[in-house]
């Protein structure tokens, strides 16, 4: 069996540039999760390809026009080929639709194997669409779609201009083609009956742990932190969060980062409140050493929205294999077994949140640091991306 994963994938050194040169800051989760399964697989097989479409905003917001081809390796068996791009609204999409059929075709072309498997991350309809097209002209071929979250729930509300207009548009294609690939991964165990795909051979995996990411030593602040990092998004229910801290009275500080549609009441906030720090956007690698630092790291996504039964928030397991203790709404998403080893948000009013917040930060620094190793000892033995891939590589044998 091969395997060729199409998506955003690149070396963290290049996406982190990307990152530095945006005026528009790309999600790290997307790449660091391509990243992971490309580790994993590469671990079950001796070559992985990945064909990459950077994910970057269109120029000018981006720091290129056109992109050219381009190649990296990560280690030893994974090879990068960045396809090329033109990076202008409306062209863009095109752009990618005719170069992802193209080397995708090409790899099934000169692969030789009696199974061929075509991994679409995400059903973005620009190469997802272009990777079954090319797969349904070779009988050896499978498309799966790795399937993180629904298009209808984004993040931000669609408003009247052309860009939403386009993204509405590509929304609609994309629920009309849920039930359109050979077999899925998805996140959670919600996201089947939505898609219409009860029928389909599917697998579910929450998503990876990858410990060596926090292979170094980190000293706490010295002043006891609560730390948020994600988007600044109505969805990620950060300005309640906000609310909620400047209602405690709590001798402690709460670091944020990240950047989105709340990020001026961010810093709107943090300018009321010396406690609140914001740091924007930075690289993946200052991000982990804050984490270490912190003493709880927090996600509040309301259980109110049922939305978030259909994702599981991928910055849980990057929070719990920090080692770092872990304070959080009981999401859907979000399997039972999970919340034997973080804190739990059960009162999701502001004044609810106020006193998790504060009953979290003023239990003693050993407690914390205890449950913070728990959960990093169950990710790390249980999630860790070489034993999801393994169970991915199962499931794509049997097809």
């Amino acid at each position: 069996m091969k395997i060729c994963l199409v998506g955003s994938l690149l070396p963290t050194k290049i996406f982190d540039d990307i990152v530095r040169k945006s005026k528009y800051k790309p999600s790290n989760a997307p790449e660091n999760f391509q990243l992971m399964l490309a580790k994993g697989l590469s671990e079950q097989m001796d070559y992985l390809t990945a064909i990459s479409f950077p994910t970057m905003a269109p120029y000018p917001k981006g720091p290129e026009l056109f992109l050219q081809e381009k190649k990296y390796t990560i280690g030893s068996d994974i090879e990068i080929v960045s396809a090329p791009m033109i990076n202008i609204q409306g062209f863009k999409q095109r752009s990618i639709s005719h170069h992802a059929y193209r080397y995708v075709r090409d790899w099934l072309r000169n692969t030789n194997d009696d199974k061929k498997i075509v991994i679409s991350y995400s059903d973005y309809p620009p190469y997802a669409d272009a990777c079954r097209k090319a797969c349904a002209r070779d009988d050896k071929a499978s498309c799966v779609l790795l399937m993180t979250d629904l298009p209808t729930f984004s993040l931000y509300e669609h408003k009247s201009n052309p860009y939403t207009w386009m993204m509405n548009r590509m929304d609609r294609d994309r629920i009309r083609n849920f039930d359109q690939f050979d077999a899925y991964i998805l996140l959670t165990k919600y996201m089947q009956k939505e898609m219409r795909i009860e029928n389909k051979p599917v697998v579910i995996v929450e998503g990876f742990s990858d410990p060596a990411a926090y292979d170094f030593d980190e000293k706490k602040n010295a002043k006891k932190t609560l730390m948020y990092a994600g988007a600044l998004s109505t969805v990620h229910n950060i300005r309640t969060l906000v609310d909620a801290f400047l209602r405690t009275d709590i001798d402690a500080e709460f670091w944020i980062f990240g950047g989105g549609d709340q990020q001026e009441y961010v810093c709107e906030a943090a300018s009321k409140d010396k406690r609140i720090r914001y740091f924007g956007k930075v690289s993946r690698n200052e991000m982990l050493h804050a984490q270490k630092r912190a003493h709880v790291l927090v996600s509040a996504k309301s259980t109110d929205d049922r939305h978030t039964n259909f994702a599981f928030p991928s910055k849980i397991l990057e929070y719990m294999t920090s080692g770092t203790a872990v304070l959080t709404t009981r999401v859907g998403g979000i399997p039972e077994e999970y919340f034997d080893y973080v804190y739990t948000i059960n009162d999701e009013s502001i004044d609810g949140i106020a006193k998790s917040i504060e009953k979290t930060l003023n239990i003693p620094i050993e407690e914390l640091t205890l449950i913070g190793n728990r959960a990093k000892t169950f990710v790390t033995e249980k999630k860790n991306y070489s034993e999801q891939a393994k169970r991915i590589v199962e499931f794509l044998n049997k097809l």
